[in-house]
């Protein structure tokens, strides 16, 4: 995967609105590749469950040192990242503002009204079966599927001018999920 330095155009932008941006780095040197056969899913649990607590980790080092607080904490995700992020918001919605993902493809996005959850689709890998909630399900809870045309790969700072600006806006229309409306 991307090191968490690949999407600083994300962290500059969420910065500058007043976000605390911590990037965390959850495969180390030597750590075994993640499984990429059989039922991935189950394979990659126990990978994402320690990205999970290492997303609790620091948020709870963040709120001791004031850095964050209880309505700031907005999760996002690329691809497994997106993954830990959706199992996070699962597990311990009461802990966060919102997720957003950039196509997270194994874990299925909670059925929840918990939480906003807003995620951004690739135009070249799908989603497994049963992580993207149905139409209704989008409807009935808070959660925004967007489709672009940006290759899974380039949703980094890899991505072209447009591509950015595409994803930046979706990341907007999550962020205003969090606003009451006027």
């Amino acid at each position: 995967g991307a090191a968490p330095d690949a999407y600083s155009f994300l962290a500059s932008h969420l910065a500058a609105r007043g976000y605390v941006v911590a990037a965390i780095q959850h495969d180390l040197e030597g750590d075994e590749a993640p499984a990429s056969s059989g039922d991935i899913a189950t394979l990659r649990r126990p990978i994402w469950e320690r990205g999970a607590a290492n997303i609790a980790f620091v948020i709870e080092a963040l709120r001791a040192r004031r850095l964050a607080s209880e309505e700031r904490v907005l999760l996002v995700g690329h691809s497994q990242g997106g993954d830990i992020s959706m199992l996070y918001a699962g597990t311990r919605p009461d802990a966060l503002a919102a997720v957003f993902s950039l196509d997270n493809r194994r874990m299925r996005i909670p059925r929840s009204d918990a939480v906003p959850l807003c995620t951004i689709r690739s135009n070249d890998f799908p989603a497994d079966p049963g992580v993207l909630p149905t139409e209704e399900e989008q409807a009935r809870y808070r959660i925004a599927v967007f489709l672009s045309d940006i290759p899974h790969d380039a949703m980094t700072d890899e991505a072209n001018e447009e591509q950015r600006a595409e994803m930046l806006e979706a990341l907007e229309a999550c962020l205003s999920s969090l606003t009451p409306s006027q």
